[in-house]
């Protein structure tokens, strides 16, 4: 899934610098040798770019999920360290030792 994200991002990139170009040289959309020409790559670069960035936020959002279905299934300590980082996960691991001794189901108060 990683892959396909950053191939449709390539993509992406790709239509941005279409769009970019003829934005830049307005005088191939008013030419009357290259109008049609210019016009059509012009529509088609928009309408795939609205058409990859919806699969882009898809395939975002599906990675997100899967992210967070790892963490939900992973164990105290590892899910501390990833939420916290490898700078401050020593010390999130002692905090929650102190507060719950790492069970899930602990309750404060």
């Amino acid at each position: 899934m990683e892959t396909r994200l950053e191939r449709k991002l390539a993509a992406a990139r790709k239509y941005r610098s279409v769009i970019r170009f003829f934005k830049n040289h307005r005088s191939l959309l008013g030419s009357s040798e290259h109008r049609a020409v210019a016009n059509k790559a012009l529509t088609r670069a928009e309408r795939r770019l609205a058409r990859v960035t919806k699969t882009i936020v898809a395939l975002r959002g599906a990675l997100q999920r899967r992210k967070a279905r790892r963490l939900d299934n992973a164990p105290p300590k590892v899910a501390i360290c990833r939420v916290f980082g490898s700078r401050f996960c020593d010390q999130a691991l002692k905090v929650a030792w102190c507060e719950s001794h790492h069970s899930t189901t602990a309750q404060n108060g």
